[in-house]
C-alpha cells in the first residue's frame, strides 16, 4: 500500500543530550539578564560650535564633536573637552551624517574620518555615539543616537 505510516510507541535515546560550554568572553553573567537601555536617552550639551584644530591640517569630524560637546547617558558622561574633568570616558563617535560647508556629504562610520580643515565647518544631521551599559567587571558598549547634537560646527583658523 502506498502512503502508509506506522506510529511509534517508544523512542529510545542512545546518546544523552550534549552540553556546550561557552568559551572566551561572556557578555552577561550566568543567571543574569544582559543590560538593557530601555527608557534611557542620551542627552548632549553643546559647549562650543567652533574648536581649535588638533593637527596642522585640521581635525577629523569625530574629534571636532568630541571637543565640542558633552554627552550624558544614565550616570555616565562622555567628552574630550579639556575643561571638563568629570567625564567617565572620552567621546567615542560611532557614526555621523552631515554636510560640509562646501556641500560634500559626511558619512562617518567608526573609521574613515572626514577631515575638517582650518576655517571649514560642517552641519550635523545625525550622530550616534558609544556608551557603556555594562559594569566595570563586564564592560558592554551600546551605540545610541544623540538627537541633541545638531547644527553647525567648525574648526578655527
Amino acid at each position: 500500500m502506498i502512503g502508509t505510516t506506522k506510529p511509534f510507541n517508544k523512542v529510545e535515546l542512545n546518546n544523552p543530550p550534549r552540553i556546550t560550554w561557552a568559551m572566551g568572553l561572556w557578555i552577561s553573567l550566568p543567571g543574569r539578564s544582559p543590560p538593557t537601555a530601555n527608557g534611557i536617552k542620551a542627552k548632549a550639551e553643546v559647549k562650543a560650535n567652533s574648536v581649535d584644530a588638533r593637527a596642522p591640517t585640521g581635525s577629523a569630524v569625530d574629534a571636532v564633536l568630541g571637543d565640542s560637546v558633552i554627552v550624558k547617558y544614565g550616570d555616565y558622561t562622555y567628552t574630550d573637552r579639556t575643561d571638563y574633568t568629570d567625564a567617565h570616558a572620552g567621546l567615542e563617535v560611532c557614526s555621523i551624517e552631515g554636510t560640509k560647508n562646501n556641500g560634500s556629504s559626511i558619512v562617518y562610520n567608526n573609521n574613515a574620518a572626514t577631515v575638517i580643515g582650518k576655517g571649514e565647518g560642517f552641519t550635523v544631521t545625525k550622530v550616534t555615539v558609544w556608551v557603556s551599559v555594562g559594569t566595570d567587571d563586564v564592560p558592554v558598549w551600546l551605540a545610541v543616537e544623540v538627537p541633541d547634537i545638531t547644527g553647525y560646527f567648525s574648526v578655527n583658523k
